[in-house]
């Protein structure tokens, strides 16, 4: 039976049992996770075999060939470059859907233990919860609006200020550093949204906008705990996918000095079967990092979970005083 006490949500806890909690309920349901999600996580691996092997065989040769003006493969070269683009920007799309189905089976995971204490098994392979989908996908481009804001303005300041300034970069220090840290701090103040997310994920009579509204001064009062936490999360998730993503680099080196090669007039050197082989552990790689990134969502909730039960602890102590 499962530990309703370990488990509970709205518990006031630390960064680190924060933190423990959420990657302890991953492991310990992964098998239902993996269940409820795995074709999700196949489809997206296929399209992240595909997209990879596109950068990494193919574009990298016909940008080369496109490079080399004089040529006589330049022109199709072009051609190609075009078409190929365009197949990689379709699977580019396919894969941020299947990815988008993914992630919203994990969240729908975690609000049915929001509701129940407990992680179901699913009832279905090939399940997913339209709603969840749909709020995930707000959510996101809600994200892609709020970060637009300091690209565009990163974008007028270089037009008018910065590309003069990173010409000689000794003669404006300060201008730049001034702007790294603007920019930093902007960074860090969008974090706090974290929270705000997770909340409108999991609590649906919620929207977007007017939770970012009204809560993201109670976001940023717990800055430092959201900053401690996604600095874990986002630690443990760049070094796994950086051990996972190794074979995938390698390729990567290796086609682009063969390609580099072959621009020369040098045979191409590569195996018949590189183009499959490059596939397949860029697949392999995509499999392992969708439920890699997917275990960040647990900890996020426990987080959640503990700022929305100290703030209610806040209220009672403030209505108790007031009495």
């Amino acid at each position: 039976m499962e530990n309703k006490t370990e488990d509970i949500l709205l518990k006031s806890r630390s960064v680190s049992s924060s933190i423990a909690a959420g990657y302890r309920l991953y492991t310990r349901h992964f098998k239902k996770v993996f269940h409820a999600s795995w074709i999700y996580a196949l489809l997206y691996a296929l399209t992240y075999g595909v997209t990879g092997t596109i950068m990494v065989i193919f574009l990298p040769r016909l940008l080369l060939l496109m490079l080399n003006a004089g040529s006589p493969a330049a022109p199709a070269a072009i051609l190609q470059y075009a078409g190929i683009s365009t197949v990689l920007a379709f699977f580019t799309f396919s894969g941020s859907f299947f990815k988008l189905l993914f992630y919203s089976n994990g969240i729908s995971l975690l609000k049915q233990h929001l509701s129940t204490g407990t992680v179901p098994h699913p009832a279905k392979i090939l399940s997913c919860d339209w709603h969840t989908v749909w709020r995930l996908f707000k959510a996101l481009l809600s994200m892609s609006v709020i970060t637009a804001v300091p690209v565009v303005l990163f974008a007028i300041l270089y037009v008018f200020k910065l590309n003069e300034s990173l010409l000689q970069p000794s003669a404006h220090i300060l201008t730049l550093s001034l702007t790294a840290l603007f920019f930093l701090f902007i960074i860090l103040m969008m974090m706090p949204i974290t929270y705000i997310v997770s909340k409108y994920m999991l609590r649906s009579e919620t929207h977007f906008w007017p939770l970012l509204a009204k809560e993201y001064g109670i976001a940023l009062r717990h800055f430092g705990f959201v900053f401690a936490v996604m600095l874990v999360i986002l630690l443990v998730v760049a070094i796994a996918g950086f051990i996972i993503l190794q074979p995938a680099f390698i390729l990567t080196l290796a086609n682009f000095r063969a390609n580099m090669g072959y621009i020369n007039g040098d045979p191409l050197g590569m195996p018949s079967y590189i183009t499959p082989l490059t596939a397949g552990i860029f697949a392999i790689a995509g499999f392992c990092l969708a439920y890699i990134r997917m275990s960040a969502l647990f900890p996020l909730y426990y987080m959640y979970g503990s700022i929305e039960t100290q703030e209610r602890e806040r209220s009672d102590y403030k209505n108790t005083e007031t009495a």
